[in-house]
């Protein structure tokens, strides 16, 4: 063996602190964002930890003064706005998607729900127990003007995390296996009827009543899945309230987009830190510089933040113009990396920028990625909204005189000039709330 020495180039991106704490900035939520300069500002001996509480402070109260602004007993008063909330919307400050709870709500949020299933919807979400399952019977506690149950289940469990919204553990099951693509009937049947035998691999009498089957492959795949699809989230005994980043305002046929800034507390440097720094000697200077050059950072990536989240906002209303003038009923499918491409960003940059991101729109608080909403292709060549499909699946079960098959109403679809496969379909009609075509009853004309 033959030892040698070779010299060649790479290039290799070292991320400096200052960068990690860019990228870590730009990915915060409004509210996470607010703890977390008040967390920095008890570490670090250069700013005033009390300003920046004082700050947060007032920060919580001016939105928690919107909240309750409809509720007051004197609505005249003019320190209570009256254009800031709508007393009827469900949707409208929410907790933290920290919560399970809050987490399914932002989704019923983004789906084309009629209103009475919204409603039964949520009250679904907020009965789930520690597993995340729905016990049917709580069904009995709720107000009696509530209705349409079928169909909220159904849009329940087709939240994520998969699995959620079950009524028991064969159901969750089912669930995330249809999550994860794998339709299968038998293996279905064998859940339903021999879920203990499976589990204990009792595989003799499993095949002579399903027959030859890989039962080993079965038991692995199933055990990939979680029968506790809550697990993880919290529980929501602490609600975050949601801090829009941005406001979306239609004025005439322009729409104005703005940053919250109300909602940021101020960093302030400790005037007794800095009087301090003034006393050293200045070979010790260096070593206490570090805190306020870690302050310029954070000042410098929440400005970097700012301004990357106005530019995305703007990029967004010139797409999204027709629908936040509403001129038409549902967002045009974008997608993040035609943002990036039209900024000159990253789709990285994109992407953390939109992570757990809100915008006020009228007297709703939605999420930023609500303006992201999947492309279906249609026979021309370009896409459109996933809510148009879903309007248009829904005419044609509405009309059926006889239950069409999910390929049947692919096939109508196509010929309405939307591509659409069978399984996309059958996604879409559970979505919608609509039984196979088996057991669905057509409408009485």
């Amino acid at each position: 063996m033959e030892l040698s020495q070779h010299q060649r180039t790479e290039l290799h991106l070292s991320l400096t602190q200052e960068m990690l704490t860019s990228i870590g900035i730009l990915e915060l939520s409004g509210s996470d964002l607010l703890d977390f300069l008040v967390a920095e500002s008890q570490s670090n001996p250069a700013l005033d930890p009390d300003e920046a509480l004082i700050q947060a402070d007032r920060a919580k109260e001016a939105l928690a003064l919107s909240r309750i602004a409809p509720l007051l007993s004197d609505p005249t008063d003019p320190a209570f706005p009256q254009d800031e909330v709508s007393e009827g919307d469900p949707l409208l400050f929410i907790p933290s998607p920290t919560s399970l709870c809050a987490y399914l709500t932002a989704q019923l949020g983004e789906m084309p729900l009629a209103p009475q299933v919204l409603q039964s919807a949520l009250w679904i979400v907020n009965q789930l127990d520690e597993r995340g399952y729905f016990h049917p019977e709580d069904q009995e506690a709720a107000p009696p003007h509530y209705s349409h149950w079928t169909e909220a289940r159904f849009a329940v469990q087709s939240l994520d995390p998969p699995g959620i919204g079950a009524r028991d553990l064969t159901e969750c099951l089912i669930l995330q296996l249809r999550a994860k693509g794998h339709e299968d009937p038998i293996l279905e049947a064998l859940l339903r009827e021999d879920l203990d035998a499976l589990a204990k691999g009792a595989f003799g009498p499993l095949e002579r009543k399903y027959g030859s089957r890989d039962f080993e492959a079965d038991l692995l795949l199933l055990r990939s899945l979680t029968p506790k699809p809550a697990v993880g989230y919290s529980d929501g005994s602490i609600p975050q309230t949601l801090l829009p980043d941005l406001t979306f305002a239609s004025k005439g046929d322009a729409v104005q987009v703005t940053l919250n800034h109300q909602f940021i507390p101020r960093l302030k440097v400790s005037g007794r830190y800095l009087s301090m720094l003034q006393q050293l000697e200045p070979q010790e200077q260096p070593l206490y510089q570090q805190y306020l050059r870690r302050i310029s950072g954070i000042l410098e990536a929440i400005e970097k933040r700012n301004e990357t989240l106005l530019r995305i906002g703007e990029c967004i209303a010139a797409h999204q113009r027709e629908y936040l003038l509403s001129k038409i009923a549902d967002p045009l499918p974008l997608t993040m990396n035609e943002v990036a491409d039209e900024l000159r960003m990253n789709p990285s940059t994109v992407s953390r920028a939109v992570k757990d991101k809100y915008v006020r729109l009228d007297q709703r608080i939605v999420a930023l990625r609500f303006f992201f909403p999947l492309g279906v292709a249609t026979a021309q060549g370009d896409k459109t909204n996933r809510s148009a499909v879903l309007k248009r699946l829904e005419s044609l079960i509405l009309s059926e005189t006889k239950p069409y098959s999910d390929a049947k109403l692919a096939h109508l679809l196509s010929l309405q000039g939307v591509q659409v496969s069978r399984r996309t379909v059958t996604k879409y009609r559970e979505l919608l709330g609509f039984p196979r075509a088996g057991v669905r009853i057509p409408p009485t004309p």
